[in-house]
Order: C-alpha cells, then sequence, then structure tokens
C-alpha cells in the first residue's frame, strides 16, 4: 500500500492526537481532587438520606410529645379537682383517700414531666442533626467541586486544543483513506505509529532484523505494517520526506 509520505506525517500526527486525548480523559478520571469530590458525593447521599430519618423520627416523636402533654393536662386537671374537693370535704376517711389520690397523681405528674422532658430533648437533638448534618457535607461537596474544576481546567483546555488539531488534521485526509484509518484504529486501537529504531511505539515491541530488513527496502510512501499489532508504521525516511 502506498500513501504520500505528507499524508503518512498527517495521519501520523493525527495518530498522536488520538493518544494524548486518551491520555488526558485518562488524568482528567485519576485526578486526587475527582476522587474526594466522588467520596464527597456518596458521604453527601448517605447525610441527606440521614437528615431525612432524623426529620421523619423528630416529627413521631413530636407527636408523641404532644399526645404526652395531653395527658400531662388532664392529670393536672385531676390534681386541681382533688384539691377543690379536699377543702371542702369534712369526713376525715374520704380527706385521707383524696390525699393518696393526690400523692399518687404528683408521683405519676413528676414522672410524665421527666418523660416529656427528656422526649423533648430527644426530638429537638434529632431536628438539629438534620439541620446541621446535611449544611456541612454540602459546603464541603461544594468546595470539592470548585477543586475539581481549577484542578482541570488545564487539561480540559488542552483537550480543546487537540480536538480542534485532530479536525484540522482530519480535514486534510481524503474520505477514503479517512475511513480506512478509522477502521484500523476501531480494530487495533493505536492506527499509525512511529518506528524508532527497532521498536514499533505502538505496541512497543522490537522488530526482528528480517521484517527491519524489508521495511529498509520499501519506498518511502510504502506503508511499513507492524507484524505484532498491525498498525501502519511511519519510518524515519518517510518522516524527513513527508516534513520536506
Amino acid at each position: 500500500m502506498r500513501i504520500d509520505p505528507a499524508l503518512q506525517v498527517r495521519l501520523l500526527d493525527l495518530s498522536t492526537c488520538r493518544t494524548r486525548l486518551d491520555g488526558i480523559a485518562a488524568r482528567r478520571e485519576s485526578l486526587p481532587e475527582r476522587a474526594e469530590w466522588t467520596r464527597l458525593q456518596a458521604e453527601a447521599a448517605r447525610s441527606r438520606t440521614d437528615s431525612a430519618r432524623a426529620r421523619l423520627a423528630a416529627k413521631d416523636l413530636g407527636m408523641d410529645l404532644r399526645r404526652l402533654e395531653a395527658d400531662l393536662e388532664k392529670m393536672r386537671r385531676r390534681e386541681a379537682d382533688d384539691r377543690r374537693v379536699l377543702g371542702a370535704v369534712g369526713d376525715a376517711r374520704t380527706r385521707r383517700d383524696i390525699e393518696h389520690d393526690l400523692r399518687s397523681t404528683a408521683r405519676r405528674r413528676e414522672a410524665l414531666e421527666a418523660r416529656i422532658a427528656e422526649v423533648r430533648d430527644h426530638r429537638d437533638a434529632l431536628q438539629m442533626h438534620a439541620g446541621a448534618a446535611g449544611g456541612d457535607v454540602d459546603d464541603r461537596l461544594a468546595a470539592a467541586r470548585r477543586a475539581l474544576d481549577a484542578a482541570d481546567a488545564a487539561l480540559v483546555a488542552e483537550r480543546e486544543e487537540l480536538t480542534a488539531e485532530a479536525a484540522r488534521l482530519r480535514a486534510g485526509v481524503e474520505p477514503g483513506l479517512l475511513a480506512r484509518y478509522d477502521a484500523l484504529e476501531e480494530e487495533v486501537g493505536i492506527a499509525v505509529a512511529r518506528l524508532a529504531g527497532r521498536q514499533c511505539r505502538s505496541c512497543f515491541m522490537d522488530l526482528d532484523p528480517a521484517t527491519l530488513r524489508e521495511f529498509a527496502a520499501l519506498d518511502v510512501d510504502e506503508v511499513a505494517v507492524c507484524p505484532e499489532c498491525l498498525c501502519w508504521l511511519v519510518r524515519p525516511e518517510t518522516i524527513e520526506a513527508g516534513r520536506r
């Protein structure tokens, strides 16, 4: 197969752009700032779930608290009624019964008041947790996103430059050859690479002397094919001719 040396060099440059773009994509994915942002996203999701559960639990405790407060109000009314009756009763036995009931009611009221205070404290703690936990992780998530954007900006700019360069290079290749290049890239990954000494710079295998002698006998416009990875190899003499 023969391809003009200038076109071979253009395809080599295009393949180099593609390799560098793949490298940028890998570097973007492996940024430590991205790992931290991803971790905080998961933490934020857990925090939102915890906050929702805390709000629901606080709501349930609020309902319990209203029921307990209603019971307390009934006890206080009973105590007030007993005291009024006690002031109007002269019979000693009846007074003893009322006084006993007052003492019993007072003990139950005190226990209920303690229970109400406990439930109220628990509800308030849940409400504070629901409000504070989500806000803290959201603040850290926003800071992590800013750090990621800052770290990513240079890579994004480089990607845009390479994408534009790849488009410019593709525009200078006739459609039939470009289709063959794309098909080869789809098949083997790196479609075109340099031959550097004995080494294919696609698969990085050292080629045997017989293969190298075959390559040396080719005209500068003939395409060498790596026997290991099947990419098109652009030889130094072809690069020199194509860059003139």
